[in-house]
C-alpha cells in the first residue's frame, strides 16, 4: 500500500492503481484506490471505492467520540493569525490521510451510491471498527466532493474527519491539519472567506511547526491561500503566495507533475486579474488626461502652454498641464504593466495545459478547465 501511495504522489497513477489492486480487497486498499481514481478524474470509480471502504469500516453501534463536535464544527479561532505574505482558479485540497493497513474485516453489505456517501460519512450514529479508516474516508469524501464542485456536500465529511482526528490524535496533529486544509478549501468554494482563511492558517501553522518550512503540505496551504486572495481581489498577495507554492512543489515533485500544472493555471488566472486591474487604471488615467486637456492651462499639441483666458494667469494654468502629464505617464505605466501581466498569464496558461495534458490526459476535468481559460 505504501508503494502504491508513493507512486500516486509521484503522479504515476496507472502504476499506483496496478500495485494497489494486487494488494487485495482490504478496506484501506479500497480507500487508497479511491484516491488514485479521484486524481485520475474517474470520480464515479472513486465513489465506488470509498463506499466499499466505508461500508466495511462502519457498524450500527453508538459512536465512540463526541458527535457534538461534528454537528457544531471544531473551533478554529485558536489557530487564527496573520497570513504570511510569501513568495493557491482551481483550489487544491490537502492530500489524503494515509491509513496503515490493519485487521479490519470486509463487511458484507449493499453497495452505496455516490449520493449516499456524504450522509453515511456524517452519520454520527455509526462507529468504525477502525476509526482511523473512517476518518480517512471522510477526509477523502470531502476531497472528492470538492474537486467536483459540490462544496455544500463536502463540508459535513470535512468537519466529521476533523472532529475524529482531533479526538484520535489531538488538535495540533498533522492529521487534523490535513483536515483543516480540506475544510478551508471547501469553505473557500462556498465563498466563506473568513472561515476559510482561519482554517487554512491553522493548517499552515501546524504543518510549519511539525514539518520543514519547505514541506509539500506547506506548499498546499500556500496554494489555497493564494487562491483565497485571488478571489478576494488581491492579486499582488495571491501571486506571492502562489509563486512560493510553485517553488516548493517544484522542488518536491519536479517541474512536470500535475500539481505544478494546477498551480500554473491559478497563476495564469492571477496575472489575468492583474492585467485587468492595470487596464482599468490605464483607462482611468487616459480619461482624466483627456478631461484636463479641455481645461484652461492644458498643454497644446505643440507642447506649449496656451495663453490663459481673460482672468486667468499662467500660474493658475500650469498645474493643469502638470496634472495632465502625470496622468499620461501613469497611463503608459499601467498599459505596460497590463501587457506584461497578459504575457505572463498566457505563458503560465500554456505551460499548465501542456503539463496537465501530458500527466492527466486531455479529457481530465482539470485539463479541460485550464484549456477553457
Amino acid at each position: 500500500m505504501r508503494l502504491g501511495d508513493a507512486l500516486r504522489v509521484q503522479g504515476r497513477l496507472l502504476e499506483a492503481e496496478e500495485v494497489l489492486r494486487a494488494a487485495g480487497p482490504h478496506p484501506a486498499v479500497r480507500n487508497a484506490l479511491g484516491v488514485v481514481c479521484k486524481d485520475a478524474g474517474r470520480y464515479a470509480d472513486a465513489a465506488t471505492h470509498y463506499a466499499a471502504a466505508l461500508v466495511a469500516a462502519t457498524g450500527p453501534h453508538p459512536i465512540a467520540f463526541d458527535s457534538r463536535l461534528v454537528a457544531a464544527g471544531p473551533s478554529l479561532s485558536a489557530a487564527a493569525g496573520p497570513v504570511p505574505v510569501v513568495a493557491g482558479p482551481v483550489p487544491v485540497v490537502a492530500g489524503p490521510v494515509p491509513v496503515v493497513a490493519g485487521p479490519v474485516p470486509v463487511v458484507a453489505g449493499p453497495a452505496l451510491v455516490a449520493a449516499d456517501l456524504v450522509q453515511v460519512a456524517a452519520d454520527t450514529r455509526r462507529v468504525s471498527a477502525d476509526p482511523r479508516l473512517v476518518a480517512a474516508v471522510q477526509h477523502n469524501l470531502a476531497g472528492l466532493a470538492h474537486v467536483q464542485g459540490r462544496f455544500a456536500d463536502a463540508e459535513a465529511p470535512a468537519r466529521a474527519a476533523l472532529a475524529m482526528h482531533e479526538q484520535l490524535h489531538g488538535s495540533d496533529s498533522p492529521e487534523a491539519a490535513a483536515d483543516a486544509a480540506v475544510l478551508g478549501a471547501v469553505l473557500l468554494g462556498l465563498h466563506r472567506f473568513a472561515e476559510s482563511e482561519a482554517a487554512l492558517v491553522r493548517a499552515l501553522t501546524t504543518w510549519t511547526r511539525h514539518a520543514r518550512p519547505d514541506h509539500h503540505e506547506v506548499a498546499g496551504c500556500l496554494h489555497a491561500l493564494g487562491v483565497l486572495h485571488h478571489l478576494r481581489g488581491r492579486p499582488v498577495v495571491a501571486a506571492q503566495l502562489l509563486g512560493r507554492a510553485l517553488r516548493l512543489k517544484t522542488a518536491v515533485l519536479g517541474p512536470g507533475h500535475h500539481e505544478i500544472g494546477t498551480i500554473l493555471n491559478n497563476l495564469a488566472a492571477t496575472h489575468a486579474l492583474h492585467r485587468r486591474t492595470h487596464a482599468i487604471r490605464s483607462h482611468f488615467h487616459a480619461s482624466r488626461a483627456a478631461t484636463l486637456s479641455t481645461r484652461p492651462g492644458a498643454t497644446s499639441s505643440s507642447g506649449r502652454t496656451p495663453a490663459a483666458p481673460s482672468g486667468k494667469t499662467l500660474a493658475a494654468g500650469r498645474p493643469v498641464a502638470v496634472r495632465r502629464r502625470l496622468h499620461l505617464v501613469r497611463r503608459r505605466e499601467h498599459t505596460a504593466s497590463s501587457r506584461a501581466h497578459d504575457a505572463r498569464s498566457r505563458t503560465y496558461a500554456a505551460r499548465a495545459v501542456t503539463i496537465l495534458t501530458r500527466t492527466l490526459g486531455p479529457e481530465h476535468p482539470f485539463t479541460l478547465r485550464a484549456g477553457a481559460r
